[in-house]
Formats: C-alpha cells, sequence, structure tokens
C-alpha cells in the first residue's frame, strides 16, 4: 500500500476542476442527444441497485460529484442522504445548482473515499459511481472496497468498466496507448472474475449487477452485500470521526473547525461543509507555536 500514491492522484483529480469546469461538468450530461441517452439509461441502472438493495433509507454517495443521481438515491422523503467527494468544486455547484427541495436535508462533507470520515457501519447503502474504473492498481482498489465495507452496514452499489470480448471500446483504447504510449490514461477495464475476487476479499457477496447496454456498453454496476458475519442489523448513529486516527471530532470553540485531540489536528468548516481530509487539516502545534 502506498498512501502517498494514493494522495498524489487524489489531488490530481481535485485540482483537474475548478468551479467553471465543474458548472461544464454539470451540464454534460444534458447537452447532445447521445449523453441525455446515457444519462437515461444510468438512471435506470442505479434505480434497479436500489431496488436490489432493498430500498435503503441512510445512504452515502462518494464520489458524489455535481449530484447526478441525488433525485434518484433520493427516492422517498425519508431518505436521509450524506454526500462527499474530494473536490469542493464539484461538490459546491451540485448543492448551488440542484433544486433545494432535493439538497434541503443533506449533509454533505469532504473526504477521501480511501480514509472515510464515519464510523463503522454508518449506513444502510453506500453508491460508488463512476470511480472505481480510474483505479488501475488492485491494492489501491482493495482499500477503497475495505473502507467501504467497514462503513456500510448492509450494501454497497458500485460501477466499473468491465472487459468484454469484441468490445470496439477497449480496441480504441489499446490504439490510444500505442499511438501516445506516454500519455497517462486514467480509464480501465477490468475483468468480471478479477473483480468478484476483489469484492470478496474485502467482505462482500454479490447481489446481482446489470449492465447499461448488454454486449455493447462497459458500463457495469455492482450491488454488493457485506457478508453475514461482519454486518449489523441497523446503521449507527453519525457523526464525524477524524479520517487519520478513526478518533472522535468535537467543534472548537471559536471557531469553524472540527477538532481531532489525538492527532492535535483540526479540520475546517467551510460553508457547512467539514473539510475531512488530511490535505484540509490544520497542525494545531505549529499554529499555536506561530507568534
Amino acid at each position: 500500500m502506498q498512501p502517498s500514491r494514493i494522495k498524489s492522484e487524489q489531488t490530481r483529480f481535485a485540482n483537474k476542476y475548478d468551479y467553471d469546469r465543474a458548472v461544464g461538468y454539470f451540464y454534460r450530461y444534458y447537452k447532445s442527444p447521445r449523453k441525455r441517452l446515457i444519462n437515461w439509461f444510468e438512471q435506470k441502472m442505479a434505480k434497479r441497485a436500489l431496488a436490489a438493495a432493498g430500498y435503503p433509507t441512510k445512504i452515502l454517495d462518494i464520489p458524489c460529484g455535481t449530484g447526478r443521481f441525488w433525485e434518484v438515491l433520493k427516492h422517498n422523503p425519508s431518505t436521509k442522504l450524506y454526500v462527499s467527494d474530494f473536490n469542493i468544486a464539484m461538490l459546491e455547484v451540485g448543492l448551488e445548482k440542484r433544486s433545494a427541495d432535493l439538497t434541503s436535508n443533506m449533509d454533505a462533507s469532504i473526504a477521501s473515499a480511501f480514509n472515510l470520515p464515519f464510523p463503522n457501519d454508518s449506513f444502510e447503502s453506500i453508491f460508488c459511481m463512476r470511480f472505481i474504473h480510474h483505479i488501475n492498481n488492485p491494492d489501491d482498489r482493495l482499500q477503497l472496497l475495505r473502507e467501504l465495507a467497514r462503513v456500510t452496514a448492509d450494501t454497497v452499489c458500485i460501477s466499473a468498466w468491465v472487459e468484454k470480448t469484441g468490445y470496439k471500446g477497449e480496441n480504441r483504447l489499446k490504439k490510444q496507448a500505442f499511438r501516445d504510449p506516454q500519455k497517462e490514461y486514467n480509464k480501465f477495464m477490468l475483468p468480471h472474475e478479477l473483480l468478484l475476487q476483489e469484492f470478496e476479499t474485502a467482505g462482500f457477496e454479490l447481489v446481482n449487477y446489470t449492465d447499461l447496454l448488454p454486449h455493447v456498453s462497459v458500463w457495469r454496476l455492482y450491488v454488493l452485500r457485506k457478508k453475514r458475519n461482519a454486518r449489523l442489523t441497523k446503521p449507527v448513529v453519525i457523526e464525524y470521526i477524524c479520517p487519520l486516527c478513526k478518533g472522535t471530532l468535537h467543534k472548537r470553540e471559536g471557531y469553524d473547525q472540527l477538532v481531532c485531540e489525538r492527532e492535535t489536528i483540526a479540520y475546517p468548516i467551510k460553508g457547512h461543509i467539514p473539510m475531512l481530509t488530511q490535505r484540509d487539516a490544520i497542525n494545531l502545534i505549529q499554529e499555536n507555536d506561530k507568534p
């Protein structure tokens, strides 16, 4: 495991989207007929996954991006939705441009999917869309899956690019890599059998999966259930914890900060959004030493 590599990769993704680019991403799936059709199919996939997961009412969406699936995830008024992303611009654009009725009862935070600031068994289900296909290193994927297994009390809905024989997109990616071997590509197709092995190792069993377009698209949405001997019947009450030591956080008097006394660090709160990543942590010892 190489946390420094994960940290640098996340920082690269976070820096990729400033506010203007996040706005462009928000409208991306509403512009062309092709993108609108893809969005329609993906929304249907998400609805089927939620049904297979038993229509959970306490859900974490990570990384949530600009909230393209929030309306589906809030399938009934009693659903409590927690949304997190490593990029604050994406999250802010989603909260700004989605309807107030949709976002009014959400808890939003900045967090790393590899090191979540939530206690064990916090959610009935976790929704992780369009993320794992960016992770080529198997150790990194396993760290992600184990962290999702720690935080869910029951299910995880996670999408992946799955290798399919004869799929023309696979040949296109290979040709791109051949033409420009120096360019770093960040989208990877994985064998179905390998994904099942990694799910099993992380502590999940397969419920089912749905393809975006069978025999055409590589997108597949898996519904996983935490193994019976590792899950609770009900999720716990959620309070943010330190993503580094998993210790308790408390509000710092007179500051918009959450403090971890064990690590002597504070996480800032910006616009009611807790910034719960190592990148944003403030070293309180160094702060107190300033003249």
